[in-house]
C-alpha cells in the first residue's frame, strides 16, 4: 500500500465538523491521519475496518520526536476511546431534532514492535467520513501540519467549511463551545482573544492554505460575537489561474483518482449521461483540486 502523504485529503461530513467535542492536539492529529488513511486505502468503510496508524508516518508528517512518538500515539488513541462528542441532527423515525452523544473509537490494536496502532471507528463516526454525497468539508492534511494547538485545528476546520462563502459568524457562547474554550480563565475577553482566537488565527495565516481575519460584534461596550473573513492563499489562486490559462490542460487519468473521487465521478456520469473522461476534463479545468470541483458539479 502507498504511504500517507502530506497532500492526502481529510474529508468530513459537516455535521462532524460542527459537532461539540474537545480533543488535545495529538488526538486531533491522530483523527485527521486516520480519516486520510481510510480515504486512501479503504473502498467500503465499516465499523469492522481496521485503520492503520504508522508511527513512522506520524513522525514524518509532524516532525515529531521518534523516541516518544509511539507513546504519544498510544496515549492519544487510548484517550480517543474515552472521549465523547455530541452531534446535532434529525431523528429519522420522527423527523424531529435530535442530539447524539457518541464516541470516536470502538477498538484499539497495539503492535509496538512494528510501530503500528490500529483502530476501528465507532458506529456513528463511520458515515460521517464515508457517506459523503453532499455537505462535507475537505482539506489536505498538510494544511494542518503546522498548526500546533487544538484550538487552531478546530477553528481551521470551522472556517474551511465556509471557505467559498468567505465569511462565518459566531455568537460568543457558540464559539466558546465549538472550541471548548470554557475554562474560567477565558471568561475574560482579553484572555479568550489573546490565548485562543488570536493565536489560532495567527497559526492559520502562517501555516495553512487560508488567510483569516476577524472583527468583534458589539452590543454597546460588550462583545457578543465574532465575524471571521476567509480567503484562500494567493499561491492557490496563482495555481488556479495558471491552470485555467493553459489551452490544453493536463487531465489526470481516471485510474489516478482516489477511491472517493472515482465514486463521485461514476455517480456524476450516471446522473448526467456524460462520459467520465469528459466530466474529469471539465473538473480539471475548473479547479486544481479535482475532488472539490467534482463536488461543485454534483450540486448544479
Amino acid at each position: 500500500m502507498c504511504g500517507m502523504k502530506s497532500t492526502s485529503l481529510v474529508v468530513k461530513a459537516n455535521r462532524l465538523v460542527q459537532a461539540s467535542y474537545k480533543l488535545e492536539l495529538v488526538e486531533q492529529r491522530v483523527m485527521e491521519m486516520a480519516i486520510a488513511w481510510s480515504r486512501l486505502h479503504v473502498e467500503q468503510l465499516t465499523v469492522e475496518t481496521w485503520i492503520e496508524l504508522s508511527v513512522a508516518e506520524y513522525v514524518d508528517l509532524y516532525k515529531s520526536d521518534a523516541k516518544s512518538a509511539y507513546r504519544q500515539l498510544r496515549q492519544a488513541v487510548k484517550n480517543l476511546r474515552l472521549r465523547t462528542l455530541v452531534i446535532e441532527g434529525v431523528d429519522l423515525q420522527t423527523g424531529k431534532s435530535s442530539t447524539l452523544e457518541t464516541g470516536w473509537v470502538n477498538s484499539i490494536l497495539y503492535v509496538p514492535d512494528a510501530g503500528l496502532i490500529r483502530i476501528q471507528f465507532s458506529t456513528a463516526i463511520v458515515p460521517c467520513i464515508s457517506q459523503l454525497e453532499e455537505q462535507f468539508t475537505s482539506f489536505k492534511i498538510n494544511s494542518i501540519i503546522g498548526l500546533s494547538s487544538a484550538y487552531s485545528i478546530r477553528l481551521y476546520e470551522l472556517l474551511k467549511q465556509y471557505e467559498k462563502i468567505k465569511k462565518r459568524s459566531f455568537e460568543l457562547q457558540e464559539l466558546r463551545e465549538y472550541l471548548e474554550a470554557t475554562d474560567t480563565a477565558y471568561d475574560r475577553m482579553d484572555n479568550l482573544k489573546s490565548r485562543v482566537i488570536d493565536k489560532a488565527v495567527d497559526q492559520i495565516n502562517i501555516h495553512s492554505d487560508l488567510t483569516v481575519s476577524y472583527t468583534a460584534q458589539r452590543r454597546g461596550r460588550f462583545i457578543i460575537g465574532f465575524d471571521f473573513f476567509i480567503d484562500s492563499k494567493e499561491k492557490s489562486k496563482a495555481l488556479l489561474s495558471s491552470s485555467s490559462s493553459n489551452s490544453k490542460p493536463t487531465v489526470l487519468p481516471v485510474a489516478a483518482l482516489s477511491i472517493a473521487e472515482k465514486s463521485m465521478l461514476r455517480d456524476l456520469a450516471a446522473k448526467t449521461g456524460r462520459s467520465e473522461a469528459d466530466l474529469l476534463a471539465e473538473a480539471r479545468k475548473q479547479s486544481v483540486d479535482v475532488f472539490l470541483a467534482l463536488d461543485a458539479m454534483t450540486k448544479r
